[in-house]
């Protein structure tokens, strides 16, 4: 369930079932034509364009996608269509104001910008959570994703109530007081395995305050090690690459690994070109390959033959991008400068203080 009230199969569908703005979930599941007919490719083993993005996927990378885990873990071998796996977006506002978000995604940067978007609070966020509590004793697994998951009531009371054998899976930014949360005895209840973290994180120190602003690096750190205590081979973190990480990620991915982190995966920055790793000139993005490589090597050699099982997925094909990209709209200095200025204009801290190499690299090979 989309935070604008679209169904889909899954988080990667392009098809949308239905939308709740206007039909129940229970009208939308029981007389969409779209849900019968993806249902007959899948069950004839044809390929459905719902499925597009993950079909390019497996043909393009080498990486599990979300496919490959529905069809490992809740395969369609009967026709009783159980409600297995679920993943509801109540609503998409974030708490912080990350540097490279907008107003559509974050409730800090709509007040900042002086926009108004979508209400966080839905007329069919009631009936729908009610619904899922009806089918509570199918679930499998539950993906928990924001705005900030770990702030919205209605997940409160599904973690109450789901059956102890659901898989909890949480996307989560860390910007809040872990430990006070109404829901967190009830995690500490789960069986350790079936709580799986995966947290947004980019940075360390104060360079994480700037980038993701509005978080505190204290609170964040406590809180990562509180889940590191009681959850430690359930952590993974969701790193954006951009030029605010590019140069120093073995340092970050080294600390946090030092720390108990061993799961990483990388994703290009959407949008922000001047801040982009793939616009920078050659001889920049030549360092950056360098800085992958330099961690591909440290990987092996931690990790040996059990490397698979602590991944750093996205690095492989971040490097590739890097060495095959020749943008014609390289960012020129004066570009990077004035989108600087515009980040720094909205944090007490400053790029050039927190990122000198950068600047250093800026200052020698952007024109």
């Amino acid at each position: 369930m989309r935070e604008n009230g679209d169904v889909k199969t899954c988080c990667s569908g392009k098809t949308s079932l239905g939308n709740l703005n206007s039909k129940s979930i229970r009208e939308i599941l029981h007389h969409s034509d779209a849900l019968e007919e993806i249902k007959s490719y899948l069950l004839d083993g044809r390929e459905h364009s719902n499925c597009a993005e993950c079909i390019m996927h497996d043909k393009q990378h080498n990486t599990a996608s979300l496919r490959q885990h529905y069809q490992t873990h809740y395969p369609l071998d009967d026709f009783t269509h159980k409600l297995r796996f679920v993943d509801v977006r109540w609503n998409n506002k974030c708490n912080l104001a990350c540097q490279y978000c907008s107003p559509t995604f974050s409730s800090v940067w709509e007040d900042r910008m002086g926009v108004s978007t979508t209400s966080p609070r839905k007329s069919y966020q009631d009936d729908l959570l009610q619904w899922v509590l009806e089918k509570s004793h199918e679930l499998k697994e539950l993906m928990l994703v924001g705005g900030e998951p770990m702030l919205m009531k209605q997940n409160y009371e599904l973690l109450k109530q789901l059956p102890q054998d659901c898989r909890i899976s949480i996307i989560t930014n860390f910007a809040y007081d872990l430990a006070t949360l109404p829901c967190f005895e009830d995690l500490l209840r789960r069986p350790r395995n079936n709580v799986i973290w995966n947290i947004s994180i980019e940075n360390i120190g104060q360079q994480l305050e700037y980038v993701r602003n509005g978080i505190q690096w204290d609170r964040f750190l406590a809180n990562l090690k509180l889940v590191l205590q009681y959850w430690p081979d359930s952590v993974s973190f969701n790193m954006v690459y951009s030029m605010f990480n590019a140069l120093d990620l073995y340092d970050i991915v080294r600390y946090y690994h030092e720390h108990g982190v061993k799961k990483i995966t990388l994703m290009p920055i959407a949008g922000h070109p001047e801040i982009s790793a793939f616009n920078m000139p050659t001889p920049i993005k030549q360092q950056l390959v360098n800085v992958l490589d330099r961690i591909s090597t440290w990987h092996a050699q931690t990790h040996g033959i059990d490397a698979d099982l602590y991944p750093i997925s996205g690095l492989q094909s971040i490097r590739q991008g890097l060495i095959e990209s020749h943008s014609k709209n390289t960012v020129n200095k004066k570009n990077f400068y004035e989108k600087v200025q515009w980040y720094d204009s909205w944090s007490d801290l400053k790029f050039n203080v927190l990122w000198p190499d950068t600047i250093d690299m800026i200052e020698r090979y952007l024109q």
